[in-house]
């Protein structure tokens, strides 16, 4: 399941269960899996067999409770909640996914009675404790998000994700030296990770703070925190110079060098293609960049009226990628390009090749964790994707070969509602988050091919 392949995650199950294997976090892991991905309907029948063969453990409520309040469900998610208490198994988890349900819908007095009940128990933990300041950070309530925040620092249990949700929160509120202070604190005292550089520099690039890219450790300056950075810096020279001089800066600074130029200058966009191929021929070159170069140079092939060129490009890059984000991102780009080309050069093998990357990484992306924000960045290109091969579905011929498309692409319309909610919130350049509007509103059309 955590690995976004579903079906092969329902296969080894059917393996454990019919070896009388599969136990309580078997059942757990699998529902959470189908949680993350909106089948619901799965979910509770695994839930289901899992009671009735008493196995069903407080991981097991924990994970039903969380995927009904991933999608809103507050009267399912407040009735397996309440059995769990009622059986006594209720621990941090099952109250943490509570707490986080009434804290996205809004109800923050829920959310604070559950996160009390939780700390008079002596059950709450540090999930408990960010959950609650996640809550009162999204909805503008500065001063409860940062009590909370002080209450787990006197317990000792604040850690990294306290911090990275307060520095987000504020940042978002437009206090920046409330956020720098505390991503200065964060690091000073070694707590601070990657995700809280990401968030300090994507404030940073928001509002023209180029320098602290300096207060970054260099360890923590990686390929993925500077490619963050580009894409929400202001597009200048100024700030491509500033990436110039970063070790591992080479996606980023052709990322940003796109965004500079725009679509319009083709000379412009033919030499950065010729740059982005030059860079990827570094041996050592990390499979993130590589990933990312490719996808810059694909971009300006196919601005260029080059798409058979943008195709070739994913060719023998698939044995490079292991990491499960990347790897969404470099199934949805090709994808994307073999099956435009594909259906425009009327070639089956290829359009249904490039049909099935697209609909693989986008299921890769959508079971991912989507406070990354490489899984945003794939998931735009997935939905990016969908619009693209909407407008070569149309223009297909012969028409039997969309035909034969269209289903497999229909597929992804069976769930995913949290991953677009996670799209249509999300900070993204342009060049991401126009194609990604335009792809999801195909997938509702694709729905109704379902009968859903």
């Amino acid at each position: 399941g955590k690995a976004g392949d579903l079906p092969q995650a329902q296969s080894i199950f059917d393996q454990a269960a019919q070896l009388g294997i599969a136990d309580g976090f078997t059942y757990s892991a699998l529902i959470d899996a189908y949680g993350k991905a909106g089948d619901l309907p799965r979910a509770q029948r695994l839930f289901d067999q899992a009671t009735q063969l008493g196995i069903a453990d407080a991981f097991t409520y924990s994970a039903l409770v969380d995927a009904y309040g991933k999608t809103g469900d507050l009267f399912r998610a407040q009735s397996i909640f309440d059995r769990a208490t009622q059986l006594g198994i209720a621990n941090a988890v099952t109250y943490s996914a509570l707490v986080d349900t009434y804290g996205k819908a809004g109800d923050l007095p829920r959310a604070q009675g559950l996160f009390d009940q939780a700390a008079q128990l002596g059950i709450a933990n540090a999930v408990t404790y960010n959950t609650l300041v996640d809550a009162y950070g999204k909805a503008g309530d500065l001063p409860r998000a940062q009590n909370i925040f002080d209450q787990a620092m006197q317990l000792g249990i604040a850690d990294a994700v306290t911090y990275n949700t307060l520095v987000d929160a504020y940042g978002k509120a437009g206090d920046l030296p409330r956020a720098q202070s505390l991503f200065e604190q964060a690091m000073r005292l070694g707590v601070g990770d990657e995700v809280t550089c990401r968030i300090a520099l994507g404030l940073a690039a928001q509002h023209g703070r180029g320098e602290w890219l300096a207060r970054v450790p260099e360890e923590m300056r990686t390929p993925q925190v500077l490619f963050a950075f580009a894409l929400r810096a202001h597009p200048s020279t100024t700030t491509t110079k500033l990436l110039e001089g970063e070790r591992q800066s080479i996606a980023a600074q052709m990322a940003l060098r796109y965004r500079v130029l725009g679509r319009s200058d083709t000379a412009g966009l033919r030499r950065l293609a010729e740059d982005c191929r030059e860079a990827a021929q570094v041996a050592a070159l990390d499979p993130f960049s590589r990933v990312r170069l490719a996808e810059t140079e694909a971009r300006c092939l196919r601005a260029c009226g080059r798409d058979e060129e943008a195709a070739n490009r994913w060719r023998g890059v698939d044995s490079l990628v292991t990491a499960r984000e990347t790897r969404a991102s470099m199934l949805v780009e090709s994808g994307r390009d073999f099956l435009v080309v594909g259906l425009n050069q009327g070639r089956e093998s290829e359009s249904l090749d490039g049909a099935r990357r697209l609909l693989h990484g986008l299921c890769l992306a959508r079971t991912a964790r989507l406070d990354n924000p490489e899984t945003i960045w794939s998931l735009a290109s997935a939905f990016g994707g969908y619009a693209d091969a909407k407008d070569a579905l149309a223009a297909a011929r012969p028409r039997g070969l969309a035909a034969r498309v269209r289903p497999i692409l229909a597929e992804a319309a069976r769930d995913g509602r949290l991953a677009i909610q996670a799209i249509e919130q999300a900070d993204l350049p342009e060049f991401y988050s126009g194609p990604a509007r335009a792809g999801i509103a195909f997938l509702r059309e694709l729905r109704a091919d379902l009968g859903i």
